[in-house]
Order: structure tokens, then sequence, then C-alpha cells
């Protein structure tokens, strides 16, 4: 009895290791192989370039630069929104460009939205410097042009 007895344990032991072994090994080709993916997709997108998933191309998202208006403080595309810039000398003006040096606050394309910026004072805060009453004539003026 005590030899069958033994015998058992031996063989359940040795199908543990056995198990085990092969439960090791299968982990280890499935790291592998997910390492290799990982560094593919890597150099694909270091590259700038689209790698293959699954027989598709993947690209990678450009990105879409949101502002929010200081009017209506809606996020929106930049590219929707007017700036308004503070220059180092001081002079506060209109930015068609966007890339203009200063301080800036970036606006709808509306009347209601500069008059409701200029009443909240959001536009006075957010380039840091109080406006006059010529500098809010020119900002309507160009921003009526601008629409």
């Amino acid at each position: 009895k005590k030899r069958k007895k033994n015998l058992k344990k031996r063989q359940k032991r040795k199908n543990q290791k056995k198990r085990k072994k092969n439960l090791k090994k299968r982990q280890k080709r499935k790291n592998q192989r997910q390492k290799k993916e990982n560094e593919a997709e890597k150099e694909a997108w270091g590259r700038g370039r689209s790698f293959k998933e699954g027989g598709f191309q993947v690209k990678k998202p450009r990105k879409i630069p949101f502002r929010m208006c200081v009017g209506c403080q809606e996020k929106k595309n930049k590219r929707d929104l007017v700036r308004i810039v503070r220059t180092p000398e001081g002079d506060i003006t209109l930015d068609t460009s966007g890339k203009k040096a200063g301080r800036g606050a970036y606006i709808c394309p509306r009347q209601e939205c500069l008059e409701t910026a200029v009443k909240k004072k959001r536009l006075e805060k957010s380039l840091q410097q109080p406006l006059t009453p010529r500098v809010l004539q020119e900002l309507k003026g160009s921003l009526g042009c601008h629409e």
C-alpha cells in the first residue's frame, strides 16, 4: 500500500511540474509575440508611418487644437476662433495669423461674444490689461469685417 501511495504522489508531482513547465513556455511565447508586435508598432509610430494591424493600415491620428472662447466659454477648433493679442509694447490688436508675439485670448468672430467678454471683464482678465474705449471700437470694427 505504501508503495502505491508514494508512486501516486510522485506521479502527481511529476504531472504538476509538467503543467507548470508547459504553462511557463506558453507564457514566454506569448510575451515574445507581444514584444515583437509592440516593437513593430513603436517603430512605425516613431517614424511617423503606418503599420499593418489585422490587414488594415492604421495611421496616427492628428491632434486638433481646441481653444475656449472668452465670450461664450465654448471650446471650439482653434481655426474657427479669432485671437486678440496684447503685444509686449502694450498694444491690443487682432491677430489674424495666430502667431503674433504676446499674450492672447481667443474669441468667436461674433459681436455677441465680444460684448459678453467685455461686459463680464473676461477679456481684460485674460489679457491682464484694462481695455480703453478706443481699443474696443477698433476690435468691434475689425471683428465686424472678420465675420
